[in-house]
């Protein structure tokens, strides 16, 4: 049996290996002999395609090449294995890559926010940028708003700041100046972000106030430059102060309603053969205040020009005049202040005369007894003037206390002598019994006769008086000589406790 077991074994090994070179083995077809063993190089992980080419660990042998071999979860998406189910460039599937704020989770892309994030309506969003999700999910800012630290605020421009709802300039702003709600104080102006003292246009900062050098007398041309007590500063400049109704016009005082040089205003000067009648150029020669009033040159009380002799020799002049009283048209003529005893040597002669042959052009209190020309010039301007009427007007403290008017005239048809025209000729003196047309205007002195009523006059309108006393009065007594208790005197002296008056005399 020997021989023949012998002779079967190397028919078996034919059959199914190959030869190594030392043993030959005979391997069945599609399969090859790699090392005495037979393999098919096809699917051999350690002799792919060949023997002794092993593939790697990651790699299988197919169709004898060694090809990336995955395990699931795993699959082979061309640039290796990708886990479909986390991968988010490969999710679920290869190449199916998740968005920028998605995950991979399960093979499925799903809404992933990171830090700072939060997830609203599909898509993450910074509550605290977001001005369609300012901060709440859905919160969106009104148009013109921005959000800010997860609240909406108004939307400004550069160089400008939102500051209590709107938009403000910290820089220029006056009440957000540098910073919002800080306000500078309402003498101070904001630049540049930083408050502090501003001037209107005209004005200039001494000190921290504001001043107009122009006429500001502590401040005058200059800060700190201040004019003297007696003076007041006009255009920058220090000037004497002027009496009221005086205006200082380039080097002196000046009336502008009377002056021609300045008419009306500084600088204004008339042409020629124009006069300046209440503050207006005029060709018109109003010979007296009544003329004035006729003429519409003027109705408000205050110095006119007149020219009582229209185109005779005699120079325009000023005088006062009163247009509002009685109708108007009253030419001042002269004042008396009735400030010593009737006993002085004589009283009387001290004040009558007057003096040179400027009229007054103003109601203030003369500085001594009396103010006003001589007896001619007053006797003159009544006859110039045609003056019918005389008046005489009392004032203390500023105020008119008594008035008296009358139309009487004297045998030479001129009404208002003695102290106020002057043509005392004789010593007579006696009370013009037979004219009782003293009107009383005003009464603020008491007695028997009130405002609107009517007495004798006495020494004043007389043809044949001289030095004319010092006083005059009216009476109502039946006979002009009857009793001086029911008189009124109408100037005073220090005998009645009047010495603080001053009578103003009048013609029309």
């Amino acid at each position: 049996m020997l021989p023949a077991l012998v002779a079967v074994l190397p028919a078996a090994w034919a059959a199914g290996c190959a030869d190594t070179g030392t043993d030959l083995v005979h391997c069945d077809p599609g399969y090859t002999s790699c090392s005495g063993t037979c393999v098919d190089l096809q699917d051999d992980h350690e002799n792919c395609g060949r023997c002794g080419h092993p593939c790697s660990e990651s790699q299988a042998c197919v169709d004898g090449s060694c090809v990336l071999h995955c395990t699931p979860p795993m699959a082979n998406c061309g640039d290796g294995c990708r886990d479909l189910q986390s991968d988010p460039a490969n999710c679920g599937l290869c190449n199916n890559r998740c968005g920028a704020d998605q995950a991979c989770v399960g093979g499925v892309c799903v809404l992933d926010c990171g830090t700072g994030t939060t997830a609203c309506g599909g898509s993450c969003r910074d509550l605290s940028t977001d001005a369609a999700h300012c901060g709440a999910c859905g919160h969106a800012c009104a148009p013109g708003e921005l959000c800010e630290g997860g609240a909406c605020v108004v939307s400004c421009g550069p160089g400008l700041a939102a500051c209590g709802g709107s938009c403000r300039d910290l820089s220029t702003d006056e009440a957000n100046c540098g910073a919002c709600d800080h306000a500078c104080a309402p003498e101070e102006r904001c630049s540049e972000g930083t408050c502090s003292v501003a001037c209107s246009p005209g004005l200039t900062v001494c000190g921290d106030v504001c001043r107009d050098l122009m006429n500001d007398h502590d401040h005058c041309g200059a800060c700190f430059h201040a004019c003297e007590p007696t003076e007041a500063c006009a255009v920058g400049t220090c000037f004497p102060t002027c009496e009221t109704g005086f205006t200082w016009c380039v080097d002196a005082c000046v009336d502008t309603q009377t002056d021609e040089a300045h008419c009306g205003t500084c600088g204004h000067a008339c042409a020629t053969g124009e006069s300046c009648v209440a503050g207006v150029c005029s060709a018109v020669q109003p010979a007296s205040c009544r003329e004035v009033l006729e003429l519409g040159l003027g109705t408000a009380d205050g110095p006119y020009t007149i020219d009582p002799d229209g185109d005779g020799p005699l120079a325009p002049r000023t005088a006062w005049c009163d247009m509002t009283t009685d109708g108007g048209g009253w030419t001042l003529t002269y004042k008396i202040r009735s400030d010593i005893d009737q006993g002085s040597n004589p009283w009387w002669n001290q004040v009558m005369p007057g003096s040179g042959t400027v009229f007054p052009t103003t109601l203030d209190v003369p500085a001594g007894h009396f103010e006003g020309p001589t007896l001619a010039e007053r006797a003159s301007l009544t006859t110039r003037t045609g003056a019918t009427e005389w008046r005489a007007q009392t004032r203390r403290g500023g105020t008119a206390v008594f008035d008296v008017a009358s139309s009487d005239t004297g045998s030479g048809g001129q009404a208002l002598r003695c102290f106020a025209a002057g043509t005392c000729t004789s010593a007579s003196q006696t009370c013009s019994a037979s004219v009782t047309d003293g009107r009383v205007l005003l009464n603020a002195l008491g007695g028997p006769i009130a405002a609107g009523g009517t007495g004798y006059v006495c020494d004043v309108g007389w043809t044949d008086c001289s030095y004319c006393v010092d006083w005059s009065e009216i009476r109502t007594d039946a006979t002009a000589g009857g009793d001086t208790a029911q008189a009124i005197r109408y100037v005073g002296d220090t005998s009645i406790a009047l010495s603080d008056a001053t009578t103003y005399y009048f013609i029309r």
